[in-house]
């Protein structure tokens, strides 16, 4: 009984884990973690609002994802203000990385004020 008490500990805390990794940190980072319920009003609704709105696709399993961490940190920290800058876990909300059509790790789209279309910002690692 004794064992089961931990294991059980073990499963929550492993699970809380799990389920809310993303690359950014809401408390220390201006990057905004989109997810299904979120999207809609902080990306497709500000197209309307003349809002430019930058959105890291990534894979948390994904070095590649990870290794833009800092730099669209940075990005994000200076241009606050001017860009909404959002990032979301195409891992963990597949359903909405396929209907934005992202089909590569990473990437980045741009959704500029409508009704010019969204178009998706190439980086390149030198």
């Amino acid at each position: 009984m004794k064992y089961y008490h931990i294991y059980l500990i073990i499963f929550i805390l492993s699970s809380s884990l799990v389920f809310s990794l993303n690359l950014y940190d809401n408390n220390v980072s201006n990057v905004v973690n989109l997810n299904p319920k979120n999207f809609g009003d902080q990306i497709i609704q500000n197209r309307s609002k003349n809002i430019i709105s930058i959105v890291h696709f990534y894979k948390l399993d994904d070095s590649k994802s990870r290794g833009f961490k800092l730099t669209f940190e940075k990005f994000a920290e200076e241009n606050d203000g001017m860009f909404k800058v959002a990032a979301i876990n195409c891992k963990e909300f597949a359903d909405i990385c396929e209907k934005q059509e992202v089909r590569e790790f990473p990437s980045f789209k741009v959704y500029p004020p409508l009704p010019a279309p969204v178009f998706i910002y190439e980086v390149y690692i030198i």
